[in-house]
């Protein structure tokens, strides 16, 4: 009797040995295979995963508004944050720390400015850091208005309209025709500028700033079961999983639990002779 035990647990094992090797091979979603491979690299920035897409890396691999492009020049290469438009993307990605969620982000057509929808993008998709302030620019305005802050201006791509820095301008109420745009930078930067110890606003906005982004509970969930996080055209989160893509997380295969679970208890049977344990238990 032992003897015929121990030949159904060596049967076990071995099946439950063929499970695991298969599905490395050819049971694991192609999903799941591309989203963990297929990771962004461009200039300084290196194997960059989800929220982020592009160049390569498929836009269900990340979040629909954080495509990355990379552009090639003669001096090198430099990783661009677009924000729908790949011909007006303002911000090159100087760094990206991603396992500290940390970006710098600097203007990529330097003096040209975002007057119009990108600064709304980064406030709804980003988390400014504490070193970071937005200052204000005006664009728009009556020909009358701002002659004596010429030296501080700068362009909109958008249009190539002027656009100029005004501080504190809740005092100014004469400009209240014009449209208004804010623009991050770092504060330490901008005190200087203040300090008369920074010749220009350009000079400030060369900086860039910090941005940083926090993953969703969803996502969060997602990786804790071994999944990697996605998306898709009905659903801004899909957890990818070697089973098959999840809305919350991967579960445990019921076959692999199963064998598992069979293993163990055949295994109690044969070490102990306990068979009314073993199948009271099933």
């Amino acid at each position: 009797m032992f003897n015929l035990m121990s030949s159904i647990r060596d049967l076990i094992v071995t099946i439950f040995i063929i499970i695991l090797v298969l599905p490395s091979s050819t049971g694991v979603d192609s999903g799941y295979i591309t989203c963990t491979s297929s990771l962004f690299s461009c200039g300084n920035v290196s194997n960059v995963g989800y929220p982020f897409w592009g160049d390569g890396r498929p836009r269900y691999c990340g979040l629909p508004a954080l495509q990355l492009q990379c552009l090639h020049s003669e001096i090198g290469d430099f990783p661009t944050l677009i924000f729908g438009s790949k011909d007006k993307a303002p911000y090159n990605v100087a760094s990206l720390k991603h396992f500290e969620s940390n970006i710098t982000l600097e203007l990529r057509r330097f003096p040209y400015i975002p007057c119009t929808s990108y600064s709304k993008n980064i406030n709804n998709i980003f988390k400014f850091s504490p070193s970071v302030e937005n200052i204000t620019f005006l664009y728009n305005c009556p020909s009358n208005i701002l002659p004596h802050y010429s030296n501080n201006s700068v362009v909109c791509f958008e249009d190539q309209n002027q656009a100029y820095y005004v501080s504190n301008l809740s005092a100014h109420k004469e400009y209240a025709s014009c449209s208004s745009t804010v623009v991050p930078v770092f504060r330490k930067q901008l005190d200087l500028y203040n300090q008369g110890k920074v010749d220009s606003i350009t000079q400030v906005l060369n900086q860039g700033f910090d941005v940083s982004y926090e993953y969703s509970p969803q996502c969060l969930s997602c990786k804790n079961s071994r999944g990697t996080c996605g998306s898709s055209e009905v659903s801004e989160f899909v957890c990818l999983c070697k089973n098959g893509p999840s809305l919350y997380g991967c579960q445990k295969s019921g076959m692999l639990y199963g064998v598992l679970r069979m293993y163990f208890l055949l295994f109690r049977f044969s070490a102990y002779g306990d068979f009314t344990g073993c199948c009271t238990l099933f």
